[in-house]
């Protein structure tokens, strides 16, 4: 009947009004839940990124580090071994030394030692030096005063004998024109020793002297 109809119809009007009504309601009641997800997943991102930084940094340094202690075994290892290097050119330079003076000390002794003094000629008379030989014992030699001997040129030694010179060996004197000059070895002459002399000659030594002649025998 239209009296139930109008009643029906405005149970539901009422109906619709009140879900109306409700639904906002429901609406702003999830917005705060919304906010507080939306600021909990920018926290999140925030520490991840923060978190992928620091690792980067971490990394860094630590990379740094390594480098910086690999450098340093090297300048050590460098180091160390500049030290060995050294002790054992200054160990070489003793045992030479030692030898040298045993060496002079036995041809001192020599019964069989001969010496000559050697004076300078020519541009190099004020030069000097002396010579003591012993066939079983070797050589010593010194002088002093003598000019450096140039590019491509050598002083040496020679020993006069009757059957003509014999090369006692090279030497190059230090920078103040002073040489001490050692050799051990075993002298094999032809004949008797008469004399000595000193002559420059080219590259690394002559098997004859030239006529460039530093010092001669005086006595």
């Amino acid at each position: 009947s239209p009296p139930a109809l109008t009643a029906r119809v405005e149970s539901l009007e009422r109906a619709v009004a009140r879900s109306g009504a409700d639904a906002p309601q429901s609406i702003r009641g999830w917005r705060p839940q919304y906010t507080v997800l939306a600021l909990l997943a920018a926290s999140l991102a925030g520490i991840v990124l923060y978190g992928l930084w620091m690792q980067r940094r971490v990394d860094t340094r630590l990379n740094e580090a390594t480098v910086r202690i690999s450098e340093a075994e090297r300048q050590r290892d460098e180091t160390v071994t500049a030290t060995r290097q050294e002790a054992a050119r200054n160990v070489a330079d003793a045992r030479q030394s030692a030898n040298q003076a045993q060496t002079v000390s036995f041809v001192l002794a020599a019964p069989d030692r001969l010496r000559y003094w050697l004076g300078g000629i020519g541009p190099y008379s004020r030069a000097y030096g002396q010579v003591m030989v012993s066939r079983s014992r070797g050589v010593v030699f010194s002088a002093s005063r003598l000019p450096a001997a140039g590019d491509g040129r050598t002083y040496q030694l020679w020993l006069r004998t009757r059957g003509g010179p014999v090369s006692a060996g090279v030497f190059v004197p230090d920078s103040a024109g002073r040489v001490t000059f050692v050799s051990d070895a075993t002298l094999v002459l032809p004949g008797r020793l008469g004399g000595a002399l000193v002559t420059l000659e080219s590259g690394s030594g002559a098997t004859r002297p030239s006529e460039s002649k530093v010092l001669i025998r005086t006595d």
